[in-house]
């Protein structure tokens, strides 16, 4: 899946703002970021939320793809970007959130209520307290839009051509995608058991690859884009082993947060004897909408009857399937000695996933089966003490 590609860390620092970090990106920048609204809501955090001292003890993780504390608790750097973007005014300022209210001629309470937040927060948004998440600055502008007639958001699913994609409804759709991502990443954050999350990617499928897709498949005057693509939307959430993925799966986060259109799922899983990527490669792909709680909130209206495919997969596998997308996925139409030597591009993939990358999955997966057993008997000798 082609994604948004995000930056990673160099260096961090704890800030001499509580709970404030100093992040040097691989793009040069550096963010301040208060990461305050996290270390509160979530129980994962407890330990920070007790100890400046830990806090103080951040560092890099492996690939600067994360932040790190002792205990094993981390903060990824999909986080801590989205965090930076929305402090730094990327989704709403706080004049534009004090004009949007004086447009609404809203109270602080019909605000709160229209926006499914505290009176106490609305004041912090317009005074500029606090940064104002993306989900927040999307509900704005959906209160400002026409209400949608069950008959208009009919047309509007199956009404879609390629240019009134590409002219009126990426930005929706990769909002949505944006909405979808935000969701599972708090959901996984919130859950009891530990769900060891890499990272999370999203994005709109792109009017180039779009054209493309519909061209390969005849269908590129189709006027019902929802029905005949399913990825308009997409987000990849990125696990670091398979036990990973299996304890996500398991926890019914999807499930409860999400209408599942089980028809459109699709599970890639290896099959004994069989030797094809297709067989060989793991990944669980849902292809799923907001549930009818979730869309009555005003925040959320606007994705009514949007769908969005939901990759859920290891690092390993998702390493192979960037690759595979870039070639295998996207070949090029060639003939003779070109067509002979793109087979042969073919079968090194094969090889690569058969005799290498499928193996690793399982040897870092009883590397880290044996680590937990390894915790489970310190943790039983300290108890016997």
């Amino acid at each position: 899946m082609p994604r948004k590609t995000l930056p990673r860390i160099l260096a961090v620092a704890a800030d001499a703002l509580p709970m404030t970090l100093r992040v040097h990106w691989d793009t040069s920048d550096e963010s301040r970021v208060d990461v305050s609204s996290m270390i509160e809501s979530f129980r994962l955090y407890a330990p920070l939320r007790q100890s400046p001292e830990m806090f103080r003890q951040v560092q890099v993780g492996e690939y600067g793809t994360d932040v790190v504390w002792p205990e094993g608790i981390d903060m990824s750097a999909d986080t801590l970007w989205r965090l930076a973007q929305e402090q730094a005014g990327a989704t709403m300022t706080a004049d534009e959130f004090r004009q949007w209210r004086a447009r609404k001629a809203y109270t602080l309470d019909a605000a709160a209520k229209a926006l499914g937040v505290s009176r106490r927060m609305v004041a912090y948004y317009e005074q500029g307290d606090r940064a104002i998440p993306r989900v927040v600055a999307l509900a704005t502008r959906a209160s400002e839009s026409e209400p949608i007639t069950s008959g208009e958001n009919k047309k509007r699913q199956h009404g879609i051509d390629l240019d009134s994609y590409s002219r009126s409804r990426l930005a929706d759709y990769a909002a949505f995608a944006d909405t979808v991502a935000s969701i599972l990443r708090t959901a996984i954050l919130e859950h009891p058991q530990r769900l060891r999350l890499q990272q999370v990617q999203h994005r709109a499928k792109s009017p180039e690859s779009l054209r493309k897709k519909l061209e390969n498949r005849g269908i590129l005057a189709t006027t019902s884009l929802e029905d005949e693509i399913k990825d308009l939307a997409g987000c990849r959430l990125i696990f670091y082993t398979n036990s990973d993925v299996s304890r996500f799966i398991q926890s019914g986060i999807i499930e409860d947060n999400f209408e599942v259109d089980w028809d459109r799922a699709k599970i890639h899983h290896p099959i004994p004897g069989k030797t094809t990527p297709d067989n060989l490669f793991r990944s669980y792909n849902y292809v799923l909408k907001l549930n009818a709680d979730r869309t009555t909130l005003p925040e959320y209206a606007c994705f009514k009857g949007l769908r969005c495919e939901v990759q859920v997969q290891t690092t390993l596998n998702h390493a192979w399937s960037e690759m595979a997308h870039d070639t295998i996925y996207k070949k090029p139409r060639l003939e003779g000695f070109g067509g002979k030597l793109f087979e042969a591009i073919d079968q090194r993939f094969r090889k690569i996933m058969k005799d290498h990358l499928l193996p690793a999955g399982y040897e870092f997966q009883k590397v880290q089966d044996d680590y937990e057993r390894l915790l489970s008997g310190k943790s039983c000798s300290t108890a016997v003490r």
